[in-house]
């Protein structure tokens, strides 16, 4: 069953790796930057 993952780093290259290897396992990614970015992605989501 896939999923829909936030995931949340200040590091770009971070967020691109996980990001990568979850999208290949079949779940849905977003990404944010900061805890601002990360609430307005929930909000959005909600």
């Amino acid at each position: 069953m896939a999923s829909d993952i936030l995931i949340v780093d200040d590091e770009e290259d971070i967020r691109e790796l996980v990001a990568g290897i979850l999208s290949d396992e079949g779940h849905e990614t977003r990404t944010a930057h900061d805890a601002d970015s990360a609430l307005a992605a929930i909000a959005d989501r909600a």
